[in-house]
């Protein structure tokens, strides 16, 4: 009788891995709310640790895929495979709630698993209506049909850097508990539309379901609406703001006083500028690899009106014992402080501009005319630089936070 038991124990294993008709089979509907549910505790998971997806950058992105425990395929293959779930704002606009869930399929491609790794969750935000449109239709191939990129990750990383406004697609993904933005070029992303009629128990497109407003989310999917909801809501985001400009402005006022320090004649140069001036700083803000990236203001010292900026360096190259920088425009006029804000600006010499020998005493001892009307101070963690190198460097204002 003992040795039943062990024969039944067996092909009870069996016929839950393998789908054998019997007593323990796991239906069709509960396997897709098992993977509904996955996906909510993936993104709540994900979000609840520090350094995780902007959520300014979060609110932008018309629909999101959560997509669990993407396995590796075995005997050499190569590629990959992930079932999970896309949800996206309600609406031809994409500007309503968030929908009920579409299964979705992620495969194919290398997604660079670490060594010895089982699985890897993968979460990707569609950041304009026209990648979300097509990967609500048709099989996207990721880097090709929708340009993609490794998303940004941490609170103070800078949502609006030139990489992440290009591309379509935004990826990220968590192996042994490591998060950070992860390339999915080569794979691709579809509906799974068999997985839809398992969920909602009737034949349904990826489209209606998401867009319409009218399926209902089955009950597997509140974690993940709630998660989202709690992370883009108009107040979460607004908190975002607020705390961003505070810390921009704390930083303005702190780079002010460390130039002033170093060179006393700044502070009458900056308050007499009939323009106004600018503060940036590339300091605690992440960037992809051979990039920088960071926060400013711009005061016009006629109106004292303050516009956020943002500063994006594609072409960033550590310089030996200068560690991160900070810089402050001075305008000697109104033309020249509202072309920068406006229109933008970008250092595009190719060599080092030397620190303008100014007449003794001037207040511009110390900066580099950068351009008609415009003047640069470089500070670094040394003091103040001798010279100004940052070739590649755009300044723009920051639509986010103005």
């Amino acid at each position: 009788m003992k040795g039943f038991g062990i024969l039944g124990s067996a092909l009870s294993v069996v016929t839950t891995l393998f789908g054998v008709a019997g007593p323990q089979i796991v239906s069709a509907q509960d396997k897709e709310e098992a993977r509904v549910e996955n996906s909510g505790i993936v993104i709540t998971e994900i979000l609840n640790i520090p350094e995780n997806i902007p959520d300014n950058l979060l609110a932008r992105a018309p629909c999101v895929v959560v997509i669990p425990s993407v396995l590796k395929l075995a005997f050499g293959f190569g590629g990959s495979f992930g079932r999970g779930v896309m949800t996206c704002r309600v609406g031809s606009d994409f500007k309503g709630p968030w929908s009920a869930p579409t299964m979705m399929a992620l495969e194919g491609g290398s997604f660079g698993f670490q060594a010895g790794a089982q699985a890897t969750d993968f979460v990707l935000l569609l950041m304009n209506h026209r990648s979300a449109s097509a990967v609500l239709t048709s099989k996207v191939k990721i880097g090709a049909d929708a340009s993609a990129a490794a998303g940004p990750v941490g609170r103070t990383a800078e949502a609006s850097l030139d990489v992440s406004m290009r591309a379509e697609i935004l990826s990220y993904s968590r192996s042994r508990g490591l998060f950070a933005g992860v390339s999915l070029g080569g794979s691709t992303l579809r509906p799974d539309n068999r997985a839809n009629r398992n969920l909602y128990g009737k034949q349904m497109n990826a489209k209606d379901i998401v867009l319409s407003g009218k399926v209902t989310p089955p009950p597997a999917a509140h974690n993940l609406l709630a998660t989202l909801d709690k992370h883009t809501s108009t107040y979460a985001v607004e908190d975002y703001k607020n705390n961003e400009k505070m810390e921009i402005r704390s930083m303005s006022q702190d780079t002010l006083q460390q130039l002033y320090k170093v060179q006393p004649g700044a502070q009458e140069a900056i308050e007499r500028a009939n323009g106004g001036y600018a503060v940036f700083s590339d300091k605690d803000v992440k960037a992809p690899a051979g990039s920088a990236a960071g926060h400013g203001i711009a005061v016009n010292n006629l109106s004292q009106r303050l516009t956020f900026m943002k500063m994006v360096q594609l072409s960033a190259k550590p310089e030996s014992g200068t560690g991160k920088f900070r810089v402050v425009f001075v305008f000697d006029d109104q033309k020249a402080f509202d072309s920068f804000v406006n229109s933008g600006w970008e250092f595009t010499a190719q060599a080092t501009v030397p620190t303008k020998d100014a007449e003794k005493g001037s207040a511009m001892s110390g900066a580099a005319q950068v351009s008609d009307g415009m003047w640069m101070y470089r500070l670094t963690d040394d003091g103040l630089a001798t010279d100004i190198s940052a070739p590649g460097t755009k300044y723009s204002k920051d639509t986010d936070l103005n």
